[in-house]
Formats: C-alpha cells, structure tokens, sequence
C-alpha cells in the first residue's frame, strides 16, 4: 500500500528521496507495496527551501521507520536532511539504501548514519537490494505495536515573560482564541487541560488535524507565536520541544540565549558558505565569545606544556604589560646584566603577579577509559555539553578515550553528564 497525502498507517514506512532519483524509487517502492508494506511517500513537487508541509510532518511523526533512499542527489538536497533530522529528533529507526555511491558522505548526515547497515543497491544489485530491505523492513514493523491515531491531541505551549498568576480567565479565552485562528480548528473544539508554573506551560487539548498544524508553524518559525510569547511547543508524547525561534528540536522548554544563537546561525550564514561552512563560522563565533568571557578550557593534549605565563587562571586575566615584563625577566639580555638591580626594581613580579613566578611545570589528572555504551554502541560527540550543540561524531565501542573534566546539563526532565577530553585516533 502506497500511501500520499493521507492519514498516516502507524505501522508504515517513511520514504525520504530526492525528486531526481524517481524512476529507481518508484520501482523499489512498487516491491515494497507488492509484499505488504504500507509505504508513505510524497509525490509533490517541493522545490528546494520551502518550509515543512503538515503531510511531511505529520508522516515523519506516526511512521516508525524511516527509510533514506541515498544518492548523490539525496545527499544534497535540503529538504532530505530536513527530513532525516526531523526523524532523527523523534527517534525513528532508520533504513538506508545506498542507490549511488556517494564520496564522501557530507557531515550533515554521516553521524547520523554512523552504525547504520546500509544496503548497497550497486554492490547487490536491485532484486537483491530490494528483498533485504523487505525482509529488514518486515521484520521491524512485526514488532512495532499497532496504534490507532487519536481523534484530539494535547499540545502544550511554554509562554515565557509573563507570571502564572497573570494568565486570567480572560487571558485563557485569548489564548484559545489564537490558537483557534492560528489552525483551522473551530474555537469550540478547543480546551485548556491544566496549567504548570516555571515558564508558563499550557496544555491545549485540540483536533489531531490542528495539533498538526501548530506543529509545523513551530518547526517553519512561525513569527505569530511571539505576539503571545510563547518559546516552545511539542505534542503530547513527544520528549522534544520546538523551539519557534529557530524550528528546532531541543530537549528542554526554554534555552539560553547563547544556545538560541548557537542554533540561529548555521541557519543565517548556510546559504552564504554552505552548511558546513556555516558551521564552523558558528563554532569559531561561540567559541570566540566563550573566550572573551571566561577563557577556554582545553585538554593538554591540544595545547602546549605550559610555562609560568600560561599558568594564569582564566578567571584572573593577567594583563599583556606584566606578561611582557615576565619574558624579559626569564631571558636576560646584556643591558639587563649590567644593571640587574634596575630591572628588578622595575618589574617587582611578586608584587604585581605571585603567580608569574616560575614554578614546577603543574601535572594535570587524567583519566583513561574505554567508551562502552551498550544500549547503541556508539556515544555523541558534541561540540559543547548538552543536545542543543552541534553533533561532532559517534565513536564506537571499545575506543580509548583521556578525560580531563567533565560538565552537568539538567533539563525538566533529565540530568547528563558530558566528558571533557581527547578520544584516541580523533
């Protein structure tokens, strides 16, 4: 069963592809639906750019598997990584296959391929290719449980700035008088379930067809959710939040303006430099303004022995006059020798700087251990502490690893402790 534009089969498979492999799709697809599989697949012409359609999203979310038809095609096309971040935030399983080979994989998307079994549609040929990933595909959804569609869904709204207190009876009418014009639900049909305090969070009861809706503005950034507020939203079940900012999945309800940033630019400067690109200028911004603020903290594997200048505490800057006055105390020159008492006496370190005073190079504690995750095998890599940085890589198991620190990120529902340090071969 093809399915397009439809409600979606709980039990069905999610196809992502780029527009200009169809004809090969089309007949993988075909043996798909021969042998059983209820198949959800977009035939509209979506052209790159355009924003998430409530179809798209909706399939995304009710389809446990995912299958990514890869191609060079594919692999560029901004709207099949749109998709496979979209599944990847909801954690839907994922099938590849490999319709051309595509050298090298673009960062975007190799993480999130990295352990994944890919079938190789060149190297096993169609017939082949096309039966594993039937038996594959039939195998998994044999065990996904069947779930019929609720006839409403809960969404519920983070509205920050505004006092739990504040948001009076007339104020709720408001609300759902927004909400009501904001989807195409009639205002009768809609209801507050309860109220929490913190940010303030708001839980609508309302059609599934609308809750749809609100979840795709969300994800396109829809600028009217600011008139009330509100920062974030998700859908009843769901353990990740959009933030309407930025369209993205975040694990918490609110985050801090440096990670609303952190999100923001790859965004702003992708169509300028590329993705990638776009990426690392974000990474040398954030990492810039880290520096400025408080000094950066680094693995001595990244950085040289330090020396009695470099033993400054980053919370204590030094300023660049006594460092300077440092170097010319540890290398004496001939003027300095003829008047040794001079110099001294111009540059008295341990009045200014105690701790410029040459000391015993400090060792540093650093613990090595083997990565061992048994649930994926693999662990995420970031470039900061916390799901909202940008993903690095996934080492697997059994890979060496030198901790030299370590960082605590709470969220409403969760605490996780990320490592600082240097993974071996990286």
């Amino acid at each position: 069963m093809i399915r397009q534009d439809s409600k979606p089969d709980m039990t069905q498979a999610f196809t992502s592809y780029s527009r200009r492999d169809t004809e090969t799709v089309d007949r993988i697809v075909a043996k798909m639906a021969e042998a059983g599989i209820s198949v959800w697949i977009d035939r509209a012409d979506i052209q790159a750019g355009d924003t998430w359609r409530v179809q798209i999203v909706r399939a995304i979310r009710t389809s446990p598997a995912f299958v990514l038809m890869l191609s060079p095609s594919s692999a560029e096309s901004d709207n099949v990584r749109k998709e496979i971040d979209l599944s990847q935030g909801y954690e839907r399983t994922l099938f590849p296959v490999m319709l051309q080979k595509v050298r090298p994989l673009p960062d975007e998307i190799s993480y999130q391929l990295a352990g994944e079994q890919i079938i190789d549609v060149e190297k096993l040929g169609v017939d082949h290719a096309v039966t594993q990933l039937i038996e594959t595909l039939k195998d998994y959804l044999r065990k996904v449980e069947q779930v019929e569609e609720p006839a409403t869904q809960q969404v519920e709204l983070v509205i920050q700035g505004i006092d739990l207190k504040a948001l009076t009876p007339e104020k709720q009418q408001q609300l759902l008088d927004f909400m009501a014009n904001l989807t195409s639900a009639d205002r009768s049909q809609l209801q507050i379930a309860k109220i929490t305090a913190g940010s303030v969070h708001v839980f609508v009861d309302m059609p599934t067809s609308s809750a749809y809706e609100v979840l795709t503005m969300a994800l396109n950034r829809d600028p009217r959710f600011k008139e009330l507020g509100i920062v974030s939203l998700r859908l009843d079940g769901d353990t990740k939040y959009v933030n309407v900012s930025t369209g993205k999945l975040t694990p918490a309800a609110t985050v801090s303006s440096l990670a609303a940033l952190w999100l923001k630019i790859p965004a702003l400067f992708a169509p300028m430099l590329g993705v990638s690109a776009g990426k690392v200028l974000t990474v040398l911004l954030i990492t810039g303004v880290i520096a400025a603020g408080a000094g950066i903290f680094a693995s001595k594997a990244f950085t040289p022995a330090p020396t009695a200048t470099q033993t400054s505490s980053p919370a204590s800057p030094v300023p660049s006059t006594s460092t300077q006055s440092a170097s010319d105390t540890a290398v004496p020159t001939a003027t300095q020798t003829s008047s040794p008492t001079s110099t001294i006496t111009e540059t008295p370190i341990a009045t200014q700087s105690p701790t410029l005073t040459p000391t015993p190079t400090p060792s540093y504690l650093t613990l090595t251990g083997v990565i061992a995750n048994p649930l994926s095998g693999l662990v995420a890599c970031r470039y900061g502490p916390g799901d909202i940085y940008l993903y690095r890589f996934g080492p697997r198991n059994g890979i060496k690893m030198d901790v030299s620190g370590k960082a605590e990120t709470r969220t409403l529902r969760e605490t996780q402790t990320w490592l600082w340090g240097l993974i071996e071969d990286y």
